[in-house]
């Protein structure tokens, strides 16, 4: 009888421990990371950063270094200093430490209502750098010249109490995060693994993961079992180099916690004679008003060759899935031949980038022009929040009444409802229901797919078959929901109105794995990226 309680203890134990290493554990747990990443004590020069890092796609941690540069936000941006000179521009404060891009919520608050309340708050802030404050921003010296100076695409700024965590995600520019106050972990996954993060799971259109970073699941995603990653801690007064495309995700520890980041088009090509008179000794930081704000063309030029090349050379079958996959359906495969210059059936680099100054002004300029526009267009507004607002506004009520159709008969057709902005919505719903819905859009700001349901919820209630009458009478009887969003409760009240479970994860989850002694991490990154 012993004997086989012991059997039993053995069959089980194997049965437990047969588990894959990391199973439900932390992002991170299956493997050790792998050797540390360069470390610098300056900047270097703008050629040998492009030569040893950009070029390469290697990250590389410059430790402290904001102790020694020239880098005003460093030293001025105490929260008395932003709340004085910065304290009634307008920001993005995201609810949710833990990053949930489906069921998170924006609103849009002064910074001086942050400042007072985020030590408390269960959100973070996120927000372009605006035109007013680029006279305390100052740019790696690495990027003062060899073409980096030419695409400076933003600066974006990261504050919080601490405790924020994101997906697992990539992002299409290169950037450099430079932590004013607070520590952070990076966990990182180098790019030529795309197809072991990708190969479950995975969000084109967002280009993240839905892994979970605190409990892994190894049956879903399997392919993470075999996935080398790095590991990086950052604290007050570093500065962090993170390659496109990159996988990340970055855990910021329980305390004041304040990060620029410098976001950059991807080099193809570093222009020599660009840096003749460069020092290569100088390390410093050059203040940001120096640097020309990048041109159109180039803009879209970098987005053709982010699109495209990620190899040194494309392939046809490649070129033409990519244009398809756009949506461009022109003739693809005489396009290819028209670009082949040498008809050796790939593009290269400098084949790509003649094809660039062709197609000025044709039906694919066009056609990629909007396309960058749609992606990168409330990233480069500079802090011009009332057109990014109105932009906002405007989608949100097209999600809306798109939900509503979705909800309600066939009588509600897009026809009724038309395009569905703020123009014509007035033809079709009368000026009260308008009203009522920008009242709805303008308390919530940017909209996200769960608060989108509670208005749907509210606004269809138990009717099931609708036609637009019916639809306009429930927008103007959503009064319980409208109520409460004008209600005069607390800041704090109306920022957390919309947190779900989800969110209100602990501030406080600084962990170690038992068996790897790996630190978890996580945070909120942008893009998109994207935030």
């Amino acid at each position: 009888m012993e004997g086989s309680i012991v059997c039993l203890i053995c069959i089980f134990s194997g049965l437990v421990s047969s588990h894959p290493p990391g199973h439900l554990k932390p992002l991170g747990s299956h493997l050790p990371p792998n050797e540390q990443i360069p470390v610098l004590s300056k900047f270097p020069s703008p050629t040998k950063f492009y030569e040893e890092y950009v070029k390469k796609g290697i990250p590389v941690l410059f430790k402290n270094i904001l102790e020694s540069v020239d880098m005003p936000v460093y030293y001025k941006w105490t929260d008395d200093y932003l709340a004085e000179n910065y304290g009634n521009i307008t920001v993005d404060v995201e609810l949710g430490k833990k990053e949930d891009r489906k069921y998170g919520g924006l609103v849009r608050k002064n910074l001086s209502f942050f400042l007072e309340k985020y030590k408390n708050l269960d959100a973070y802030m996120v927000e372009n750098l605006h035109l007013e404050m680029k006279k305390d921003m100052a740019i790696p010296s690495s990027l003062r010249c060899g073409g980096f100076q030419k695409f400076i695409h933003s600066i974006v700024m990261w504050f919080s109490s601490g405790g924020t965590k994101s997906h697992l995600h990539i992002d299409a520019l290169d950037n450099i995060n430079c932590l004013l106050d607070g520590k952070k972990d990076l966990f990182l996954i180098d790019k030529k693994y795309s197809h072991l993060v990708e190969a479950d799971g995975w969000n084109k259109e967002g280009t993240f993961s839905d892994v979970d970073v605190d409990s892994v699941d190894m049956y879903k995603f399997p392919k993470f079992q075999n996935i080398p990653w790095y590991q990086v801690n950052l604290t007050k007064g570093d500065c962090f180099y993170i390659p496109y495309k990159w996988y990340h995700h970055v855990y910021s520890h329980p305390g004041r916690n304040f990060a620029v980041n410098v976001w950059f088009f991807h080099l193809w090509w570093f222009n020599v004679t660009d840096c003749i008179d460069a020092d290569p000794e100088l390390s410093s930081a050059i203040p940001y008003t120096k640097f020309p704000k990048p041109m159109e063309h180039e803009e879209i030029r970098q987005y053709i060759f982010m699109l495209f090349l990620e190899n040194d050379v494309i392939s046809r079958e490649t070129f033409v899935e990519k244009l398809e996959k756009l949506g461009f359906n022109d003739d693809r495969d005489s396009l290819f031949d028209k670009i082949d210059k040498n008809y050796d059936g790939q593009l290269s680099l400098e084949e790509m980038y003649m094809f660039v100054d062709e197609i000025i002004n044709t039906k694919l300029w066009k056609f990629l022009t909007e396309k960058y526009k749609q992606e990168f267009s409330d990233e480069t507004n500079d802090g011009n929040t009332n057109t990014s607002e109105s932009k906002h506004r405007k989608k949100v009520i097209e999600e809306i009444l798109e939900k509503v159709i979705q909800k309600t008969s066939k009588k509600v057709t897009r026809e009724n409802i038309g395009k569905s902005n703020t123009g014509n919505i007035e033809e079709t719903l009368d000026e009260k229901t308008e009203k009522a819905i920008e009242k709805v859009v303008e308390k919530l700001g940017k909209e996200t797919e769960n608060n989108i349901e509670k208005i749907v919820q509210e606004l269809s209630q138990k009717t099931e078959n609708l036609d637009i009458e019916s639809v306009n009478e429930l927008f103007k009887k959503s009064e319980n929901f409208l109520n409460v969003l004008e209600s005069e409760n607390s800041y704090e009240e109306d920022l957390n109105i919309f947190d779900s479970d989800s969110n209100k994860d602990d501030e406080s989850r600084d962990y170690k794995d038992d068996e790897t002694g790996n630190k978890g991490h996580t945070e909120l990154d942008l893009c998109k990226s994207n935030r």
